[in-house]
C-alpha cells in the first residue's frame, strides 16, 4: 500500500512538530511552531491537511499513512523524516502529537529525542496497541495541554493511559496551557446564524469537541430536547461525525418535539462559527462515559482506550464569550473554572437543562415554562 508524502519549503530549528489530529490541534501547534520557528509535519488525509492549513499550520512535509497509522507505513515515514532532516540538519528532537507518530518516529529516527504531545490524552489507535512491539520506545517525556491529558500520560488517567508504553516507565509530563488565537475568530454572528437557518428567537446550542466523534449528539439532544419540551425555541448544531449523529437525526424526526437540528462540518473549526452560538455544550460519547463509570480497562473505542477530551474547542467558545455547559470529566475542573463553564454531572441531564434555561432567560429574555 502506497503512502503519499510531499516536502515543501524549509524553515527550522532543532525540533520538529509532527501533527496528527484535528483543526484545533493544528491551530494550537501552529502557534507553538511560530514562536520557536520550528518546522512542522502533518500526518493525515488531504482533507485533514486542508483543514490544518486553514487553521494556520504550514507543514514542510505531509504524509498519508496506510489506514491512518504511521507505524504501518514505517519505511515511507522514514524517507519523509530523512528528507526533512536533510533540509533542517539541526533537528535532533521531535514532538509527536499522537502515539502512532511517536512510536514510528522513534523507530525511524533512533538518534532523535521523541516527546509525546498529548492534547487530550493518548488517542485510541492501532499505534497504542502496537506500542509494545517497539521495545526501544519508552517515552520519558511528554507535554500535555490539560490535567486530564497529563494524568493519562502518566498512566493514571482513563483506561491506564500510557501504561501500554511499558511497565516501570515513569513519564515526566510538562504542561503547556491551552491557548487560542483571537484574531482567527469570526464576529459576523448574523451571517453565521443565517447559514443555519436560525431565527432571531432561536437559542442555538453548539456541541463542541475534538475529535468530532468524541462527543455524543444523542446525549446532547436529550439535554436540549428537555428544554424544547419546556417551551424553549432551541436549535442544536453538531458535527456530522459526532457519535450517534445519524441516529439522532432520525430520532428527532420521529418524536413530537419542536427542536431544530443542524449538521455543520465547520464545528471542527470552532473559530469560524462560535460567534453564532448562544451556548456551547461539551459532552463525552456514551461509551467513554460508561467506561469511566465502570473504571473499565478494556478496549473501549475503536481499537484503543477511553480518552480525555481536548479542551481546545471549549477554549474557542470562551474566547468568543459564549457560555459553556460541560459535564464533569469532559474538562479539567481548574480549566472549567477558568473558562467560566458550568459543570454538571454526567448522570444528571436535567441539571444541564436547568442551566440552559437560565442562560436563555438571562441572555435572551425568552419566556419558558418549568424550572
Amino acid at each position: 500500500m502506497s503512502a503519499r508524502h510531499r516536502v515543501g519549503d524549509p524553515s527550522g530549528d532543532s525540533v520538529v512538530h509532527v501533527v496528527q489530529g484535528g483543526p484545533c490541534l493544528a491551530a494550537f501547534v501552529a502557534e507553538l511552531a511560530r514562536k520557536t520557528a520550528s518546522p512542522t509535519v502533518f500526518v493525515g488525509t488531504l482533507a485533514g491537511e486542508r483543514d490544518a492549513r486553514v487553521a494556520g499550520l504550514a507543514p514542510v512535509a505531509t504524509f498519508s499513512p496506510p489506514l491512518g497509522e504511521t507505524v504501518l507505513g514505517l519505511r515511507s515515514w522514514r524517507r519523509v523524516l530523512q528528507t526533512v532532516w536533510a533540509a533542517h540538519p539541526a533537528i535532533d528532537r521531535a514532538t509527536c502529537w499522537s502515539t502512532s507518530t511517536a512510536a514510528a518516529t522513534r523507530r525511524a529516527m533512533p538518534t532523535w529525542k521523541v516527546t509525546l504531545g498529548c492534547a487530550g490524552g493518548p488517542e485510541p489507535s492501532l499505534g497504542s496497541a502496537l506500542m509494545s512491539g517497539f521495545a526501544s520506545f519508552r517515552p520519558a517525556n511528554a507535554v500535555a495541554i490539560s490535567d486530564l491529558a497529563a494524568s493519562a500520560c502518566r498512566g493514571g488517567g482513563p483506561g491506564g493511559g500510557c501504561g501500554s508504553f511499558g511497565d516501570g516507565v515513569t513519564t515526566a509530563v510538562s504542561r503547556i496551557p491551552p491557548s487560542v488565537r483571537g484574531e482567527l475568530l469570526r464576529r459576523d454572528r448574523e451571517q453565521i446564524r443565517r447559514r443555519w437557518s436560525a431565527r432571531t428567537t432561536d437559542v442555538v446550542i453548539g456541541l463542541l469537541g475534538e475529535p468530532a466523534d468524541a462527543v455524543d449528539a444523542r446525549r446532547a439532544a436529550d439535554v436540549v430536547g428537555i428544554a424544547a419540551v419546556r417551551g424553549l425555541p432551541v436549535r442544536l448544531v453538531f458535527h456530522p461525525h459526532a457519535a450517534r449523529a445519524e441516529r439522532t437525526w432520525r430520532w428527532i424526526s420521529e418524536v413530537d418535539v419542536k427542536m431544530f437540528l443542524t449538521r455543520d462540518v465547520a464545528l471542527a473549526r470552532p473559530w469560524e462559527v462560535v460567534a453564532g452560538l448562544d451556548a456551547a455544550i461539551v459532552l463525552r460519547d456514551a461509551v467513554t462515559v460508561a467506561g469511566a463509570a465502570s473504571r473499565s480497562r478494556g478496549w473501549l473505542r475503536r481499537s484503543g482506550r477511553e480518552v480525555a477530551m481536548s479542551p481546545l474547542p471549549a477554549c474557542w467558545a470562551a474566547a468568543a464569550g459564549i457560555p459553556i455547559l460541560a459535564e464533569r470529566g469532559a474538562l479539567d475542573d481548574s480549566l472549567a473554572k477558568e473558562l467560566g463553564a458550568t459543570v454538571f454531572e454526567a448522570d444528571d441531564p436535567l441539571a444541564a437543562t436547568r442551566e440552559l434555561l437560565a442562560i436563555a432567560r438571562c441572555d435572551r429574555h425568552v419566556a419558558v415554562t418549568g424550572s
